[in-house]
């Protein structure tokens, strides 16, 4: 894994799916080395997290056999522009993603002959580039979180692109779509892409949903006659900053002017990255703006409104069942759902057609206690049914069975030749 804190309640939802993943294949009985990669000049945080929640990363540890570090080098380019073009067009990731080069496929394919793993899991983009790169024979499994072309040019969208931004979205596209094609298989927390990762690669690609562990919500206090409108996610994700700005441009407005007195809105999450135009309208709005939380339970309380205003299909959600867990009612786009099949309009949550749409939810439930009642109950119901580790092991271990398979050539397959045994050894560049 790239150096991100290893924790269910970090800022973004890389770490989430990290965390799952590592919890998972620790429950599955398989025997783990953690990889944890660094660049020196680009910090998730990872350091920090070890030294500020010893407690938790004593846990994490609990879970493997060994763990290590190891740091990036990155390439500095002297060539001239005609040959960096050349790169580009004969080896996109290389262009792109200047860690992955042949001083850092080269060390961390030392640490794969050193632990001689069954299989290798890579967490994200660039530990699967360079697992790809470095594995030889070994099986890579590539946990995909995000197609990051499709952020990038969401992103940009509507201020215009050179033709230095166009020529890298799509460079990052054969990067990505190249990958796919080079790993034994891939897993996504999202349906819609894992729909997609198993066009790209047929019977290689696996839905594995987002887990957390049961809130315990024996007391929790009564739903409030008039439900809070509650935000979660911190402002360095493109998800949580842009559909947040949509959100107050274009659905609190109008909540405000239809509800006498109107709902106490609450935004959970850092606001580190936020632009001064968000920051403005957050102050404008009224909102009460917690930071980063710990302790979720101590700000998300059952039966609230939680709205997830993100109007596109990319990643996945790590936060709705987040909100479901503590029995929060979800009003979502569909766009932003449609990563969950789980999910299921008027029974576990609301969803709508188009951002503006929210408002009107909004307004009907905030003080309609018996239908808000009733559909956070469902979500509840949901959560412990479909994104509890418990309920996903067993997703798991068909997972880990199917690359047992494969690796073996039993599936049919083109096999690997290095076998995979009950006693699963996992190499995780994470």
């Amino acid at each position: 894994m790239e150096d991100h804190p290893i924790t269910p309640n970090a800022p973004g939802g890389g770490p989430v799916l990290m965390s799952n993943h590592l919890e998972l294949l620790a429950r599955a009985g398989v025997e783990l080395h953690l990889v944890v990669l660094i660049d020196p000049e680009r910090s998730f945080g990872f350091r920090d997290y070890v030294e500020r929640q010893p407690e938790r990363w004593a846990e994490v540890r609990s879970w493997c056999a060994s763990h290590r570090v190891l740091t990036l080098s990155r390439l500095v380019r002297k060539s001239s522009p005609a040959k960096h073009l050349l790169l580009a067009l004969r080896d996109p990731a290389a262009y792109l993603f200047t860690t992955v080069n042949a001083e850092t496929t080269s060390a961390f394919g030392r640490t794969v002959a050193e632990l001689a793993p069954d299989l290798i899991w890579a967490e994200n983009l660039v530990p699967a580039l360079l697992a790809a790169g470095a594995a030889g024979p070994v099986p890579v499994v590539y946990s995909h979180h995000d197609w990051i072309w499709r952020i990038v040019k969401l992103q940009s969208a509507g201020r215009g692109r050179a033709c230095r931004s166009r020529m890298n979205i799509r460079l990052t596209k054969r990067a990505e779509h190249s990958l796919i094609h080079r790993v034994a298989g891939c897993v996504s927390a999202s349906v819609t892409e894992y729909e997609e990762l198993q066009r790209l690669k047929p019977r290689r690609a696996h839905y594995l949903p987002t887990t957390y562990a049961a809130a315990d919500l024996s007391g929790a206090e009564a739903p409030r006659r008039q439900a809070r409108v509650v935000h979660l996610g911190g402002m360095q994700t493109a998800a949580s900053r842009i559909g947040l700005q949509r959100f107050l441009e274009l659905v609190w407005p109008v909540v405000r002017a239809q509800l006498n007195p109107a709902p106490e809105l609450w935004v959970v999450g850092s606001l580190k990255g936020a632009p001064d135009r968000l920051l403005d309208a957050l102050k404008q709005a009224g909102a009460v703006c917690t930071g980063f939380v710990a302790d979720l339970g101590s700000v998300l309380s059952p039966f609230d409104l939680h709205v997830v205003p993100w109007e596109h299909n990319t990643g996945t959600r790590t936060r709705i069942p987040a909100a479901l867990n503590y029995s929060q009612l979800v009003i979502s786009t569909k766009s932003a759902a449609a990563c969950l099949p789980e999910l299921k309009h008027g029974e576990n949550c609301v969803l709508v057609d188009e951002l503006r749409s929210m408002a009107g939810e909004i307004v009907s439930l905030a003080t309609d206690i018996e239908r808000r009642v009733r559909i956070a109950a469902s979500g509840r119901r949901t959560f412990m049914e479909c994104y509890t580790v418990e309920s996903v092991l067993p997703r798991v271990n068909r997972i880990l069975d199917h690359f047992r398979a494969a690796a073996t050539g039993a599936d049919g397959g083109a096999g690997s030749s290095a076998a995979l045994t009950l006693g699963l050894s996992l190499a995780l560049a994470l």
